[in-house]
């Protein structure tokens, strides 16, 4: 029993890492379809955010930077694990892109389409453009930083745009990493008036994980139904015949185990 036990903990770990480096990329892929179809709309309405308060996961601008690979991808508000799962998220007490101060816009580097995995690869003089509901910004990458390195200095009246993933180092440093990266960026033109932020909110920071109790009791709820749906299978295989169990297990299981993935991600740092 003891060794059958470990086996099932082992599928479950083996599928978690599967999950989270191959098949939630599917999740946030369907998820920017919807975001850009909802912010199309919006934008052709008039009613795109312009301000604080900003729904969390609501669509604010797109993004676009062809050196690291980046196309249209919409950007969403918030920088929570749950929702950098959707979309790269902007920092609620930053500004919104192309207002006056520096706006901070956080997004995944391993999983869930690693959308900001390649923003290293932007150099000096790169180009980077926002499209918000007050327009299109085009920025030019002035430098990139590491975790200690100084911040650029303000300047009164300009418009600044900070990315942040997060980095390792070595040969499985893309896979496991442990530090954040910074792409600074300065606006070419002119900004526009500067509203209202928000304040920042819990596991909204750089490299913050989502521990409340709700997320455990999540994963816990989930990691239980897999195991009692592959305990069931167990017990069902010596009462059914092969092709039975195999029609009615494997589609519970395979949601289950799909659900245990995707709340097993909040755990992880948001930057992940």
């Amino acid at each position: 029993m003891a060794a059958r036990s470990l086996i099932v903990l082992a599928v479950i770990a083996a599928w978690a890492i599967v999950y989270l480096l191959f098949f939630s990329h599917f999740e946030e892929s369907r998820a920017q379809h919807g975001l850009y179809a909802r912010f199309r709309t919006e934008l052709a309405s008039g009613d795109a955010p312009l301000a604080q308060p900003i729904p969390g996961g609501a669509p604010i601008a797109t993004l676009s930077a062809t050196s690291a690979g980046i196309d249209g991808l919409v950007v969403v508000e918030g920088t929570t694990s749950a929702i950098l799962k959707d979309a790269p998220g902007h920092l609620p007490s930053s500004v919104l892109p192309g207002q006056v101060g520096t706006t901070v816009i956080y997004g995944k580097s391993v999983t869930y389409g690693a959308p900001f995995h390649d923003i290293n690869h932007l150099r000096p003089g790169a180009v980077i453009v926002a499209t918000t509901g007050q327009g299109t910004f085009r920025y030019r990458v002035d430098g990139i930083r590491h975790a200690g390195d100084p911040a650029p200095a303000a300047v009164a009246g300009a418009s600044r745009l900070t990315l942040e993933t997060a980095a390792g180092s070595g040969f499985l440093g893309s896979f496991m990493p442990h530090s954040v990266v910074y792409v600074d960026a300065v606006l070419s033109g002119d900004p526009v008036v500067r509203t209202a932020v928000a304040t920042l909110g819990p596991n909204e920071s750089a490299m913050a994980i989502d521990d409340s109790l709700v997320s455990l009791f999540e994963l816990v709820l989930a990691l239980q139904l897999v195991i009692v749906l592959l305990l069931a299978t167990v017990w069902v295989r010596a009462k059914w015949h092969f092709p039975q169990v195999w029609l009615a297990a494997v589609p519970a299981i395979a949601a289950a185990a799909w659900l245990a993935g995707g709340v097993s991600a909040n755990l992880l740092p948001n930057l992940f």
